[in-house]
């Protein structure tokens, strides 16, 4: 049975928007906010005495105009400040990060247990603990949400390990994580050309291929937190075992690790792309991207986006090469009438983004407390 919007939700809904117009667009006054979100000014009003006396939100001054009274400017607190986990690559990154997506500090460490995360999360938290109020984490793998547990993480060697419980015991702050791809949205969404589109899908190249879903303003979290799991897809009958128990994964032929491995095992990804993007031929790379292109199309066949977004620890010219060359094999595989509507494009975040997509995790979640 579908739960009643009740008048406590429409107000948490509201409350919400104001917020995401403010960490999205900047300072706005009380009558911007009141067109952007289409709310009465009544409505504004409250909403915006609630944020101030929660500390959520500051006033910045009056601004100047030409005539009329001069209206005062609201932003999200600067003071407010998120540490960022991105748990996702060879190496981890940890972060401190303001609303306006501004990092003020990073690391980044090879880790090799649970406790370097912790020396890690420490290093970032003695100099800002009084700012920070939350610590969030884009994570791979499988997850439990509510419980904080990730279930399965082959990148991380980690199985049933409750994260939030063991960071909890040492810092006093709510945590909170979200798998990577779906971070990855968030940042694309707040941050990067996502937030151009209503529907879209976030490839993510790392150590493992996954799939994040917009849909309809909203990222999808599928049943029990699996979703996207296009690297777990059979693109080989009866091919090499994979980690999750099946044969002929897409990460068995298309994974970053796989490519370097068939290709020279002392180089690098980017090095890779940078030999192939000078015209050498490498067999492995071209094998990975035609096999994710199929993929891709098998998906896109069923549930066509508007924009395919790829993204990963990679150089930019290393993921518009990705992209076109996979833009090519999926192109030969979808209906006609699609070829030109869904739009492809490398992610221009950077190495960071999965920073950012934890970071706007963070603050969601704890202006939703």
């Amino acid at each position: 049975m579908k739960e009643r919007r009740t008048p406590k939700h429409v107000g948490s809904y509201n409350k919400n928007l104001v917020l995401e117009v403010l960490m999205k667009q900047g300072p706005k006054s009380r009558a911007e906010l009141s067109r952007i979100t289409k709310l009465t000014k009544t409505a504004i009003t409250e909403i915006i005495e609630e944020l101030l006396s929660k500390n959520f939100i500051v006033e910045l001054g009056r601004v100047n105009t030409r005539r009329g009274r001069r209206p005062i400017k609201l932003a999200i607190n600067p003071d407010l400040l998120v540490l960022a986990l991105d748990l996702s690559g060879i190496y981890i990154k940890g972060a401190i990060v303001n609303p306006m997506g501004n990092i003020l500090k990073i690391y980044s460490i090879k880790m090799k247990n649970i406790e370097d995360l912790l020396k890690l999360i420490q290093e970032l938290y003695e100099p800002f603990k009084d700012k920070i109020i939350a610590i969030s984490a884009s994570i791979p793998g499988l997850l439990e949400l509510s419980s904080g547990r990730v279930i399965l993480s082959t990148s991380l060697n980690w199985k049933d390990v409750n994260l939030r419980e063991i960071i909890n015991k040492i810092f006093p702050l709510p945590f909170y994580m979200q798998k990577d791809t779906n971070a990855g949205i968030l940042a694309e969404n707040w941050y990067g050309e996502g937030r151009n589109y209503r529907n879209f899908f976030y490839l993510l190249l790392s150590k493992g291929i996954g799939l994040g879903i917009y849909l309809n303003d909203r990222v999808l979290d599928g049943y029990d937190g699996i979703i996207g799991e296009i690297g777990h897809t059979i693109i080989e009958i009866d091919g090499k075992d994979c980690w999750c128990g099946k044969k002929g994964c897409l990460e068995t032929v298309a994974s970053i690790p796989i490519i370097i491995e068939n290709y020279d095992k002392s180089s690098d990804i980017n090095e890779i792309l940078e030999n192939a993007i000078r015209g050498e031929k490498i067999e492995s790379l071209d094998k990975a991207l035609k096999y994710l292109g199929i993929s891709l199309a098998n998906v896109i066949q069923i549930f066509p986006p508007q924009a395919v977004c790829v993204s990963g620890n990679l150089s930019l010219e290393g993921l518009k090469y990705i992209t076109e060359k996979i833009k090519e094999y999926i192109l030969s595989k979808i209906f006609p009438q699609l070829r030109t509507k869904i739009v492809f494009y490398p992610s221009n975040l950077g190495e960071n983004s999965l920073i950012l997509g934890a970071t706007v995790l963070g603050f969601i979640n704890y202006f939703n407390k």
